[in-house]
């Protein structure tokens, strides 16, 4: 069985319909982010708050998954999972974008100079710093853990 660990977000439903029905036993978890909205109104899915028992029970049983896809790597809960994953237990990462918006030195060289400029403007707009959007990221060296990067065509 493969572990699907989506965050609530208003891609999610999309993953749902679209990734997670392959004709493969999956387990779909959410993780709700905590700023109080839900996208997700799937029954398909077991949602767990992060950290809760439930969470850490969760990473207690990651040997029993065939694999896990972790759809945008976004919270620190991903980077729980990924450590606590036994190193046979394959991990594939879905790829939405705003990955890259929590690595300051990946996304400076990614983004176009206009892009640039524009997110620099929209965060002064909003009274913030760069380094101030940037409040978690996953360490770099732990992308080496990661064994498919899947992205898709909208």
């Amino acid at each position: 069985m493969v572990l699907h660990i989506l965050s609530d977000d208003k891609f999610t439903e999309y993953a749902i319909k679209h990734f997670a029905d392959g004709g493969i036993r999956s387990e779909l978890v959410v993780l709700p982010s905590g700023n109080g909205k839900s996208f997700v109104n799937s029954n398909q899915v077991k949602k767990i708050n992060y950290p809760s028992p439930e969470f850490t029970n969760l990473l207690s049983k990651l040997e029993d998954y065939s694999g896990i896809v972790l759809y945008g790597i976004f919270w620190p809960y991903d980077e729980e999972i990924i450590k606590a994953a036994p190193k046979d237990l394959k991990i594939a990462w879905y790829f939405w974008g705003g990955e890259i918006y929590s690595h300051k030195d990946v996304m400076l060289s990614f983004l176009a100079p206009m892009t640039k400029l524009l997110y620099r403007l929209h965060l002064i707009k909003k009274g913030h710093t760069l380094e101030e959007s940037l409040t978690w990221q996953l360490p770099l060296e732990l992308y080496k853990r990661i064994n498919y990067c899947m992205t898709s065509e909208y």
